[in-house]
């Protein structure tokens, strides 16, 4: 093997295992967590609300829906969360976002791959379609850190990834707002993507983002996906806020 070759696999080797935990730096032999960091991770399992995935604490017996989501009409069928936004998963949600951390989207799109197989999804969705950020935001930030988990997820399952919808709303962001802000914040901030009418219509639809509180921006974007044609639409976040 000559030598070009031969660092072409170590680049290669290095990008799909890095030798760097994504939690601490430390040094690990393979995958994306030292055996510390992955015991630090927070999963959401049962019980859990049935349709944000907002955990439960303590022991329950049957279904439930928190206080959020109680009363309330959703146009999502439900929103999967998979890891509690704590700890280092927060950290590397925040550092995708926010600190130009696109390496991030490598390990968190493996936890999203991961939550595909959730019963709550139902059938294999026919597309992925990442939450649109509005085109200022994403110059501002150099990428939408939901296209880049959904294309991790979409490169591990092989089911495609769309931009099935844009942001036409510049909405300031919504960190600090209540519910009842989220939602008027919201309405009417998304549109079919141009030529994109056709594929919408009947589609099974996952949605994907980065986190997940309330539900607003899931239910927004399901909203029109729906009215635009679409036959069932889920959601799935890497974290619940």
């Amino acid at each position: 093997m000559n030598r070009n070759a031969s660092r072409l696999i170590s680049v290669v080797t290095g990008f799909l295992f890095p030798r760097q935990c994504a939690g601490c730096q430390g040094a690990v032999a393979r995958g994306w967590w030292c055996p510390e960091c992955r015991q630090k991770l927070v999963p959401i399992r049962e019980p859990r609300c049935e349709c944000c995935s907002h955990p439960f604490e303590g022991v329950l017996s049957g279904k439930f829906l928190c206080p959020n989501c109680e009363g309330r009409t959703f146009h999502f069928e439900s929103a999967v969360a998979v890891m509690s936004s704590r700890g280092v998963v927060r950290e590397l949600i925040h550092g995708l976002k926010y600190h130009s951390m696109a390496w991030a989207a490598r390990p968190l799109g493996e936890m999203g791959f991961n939550g595909l197989c959730d019963p709550r999804l139902g059938d294999v969705p026919d597309v992925l379609v990442p939450v649109p950020l509005h085109p200022l935001r994403r110059r501002e930030r150099g990428y939408n850190q939901s296209q880049l988990l959904a294309r991790e997820m979409g490169r591990r399952s092989r089911i495609p990834v769309a931009g099935l919808l844009r942001r036409v709303r510049n909405t300031p962001t919504q960190t600090h707002f209540d519910r009842a802000r989220r939602m008027k914040n919201l309405k009417r901030a998304f549109v079919v993507a141009s030529g994109m009418g056709e594929r919408v219509r009947g589609a099974n639809v996952l949605l994907v983002d980065d986190v997940v509180t309330t539900g607003s921006t899931f239910d927004e974007c399901a909203r029109t996906l729906l009215e635009a044609g679409a036959d069932r639409v889920s959601a799935l976040a890497i974290g619940r806020g």
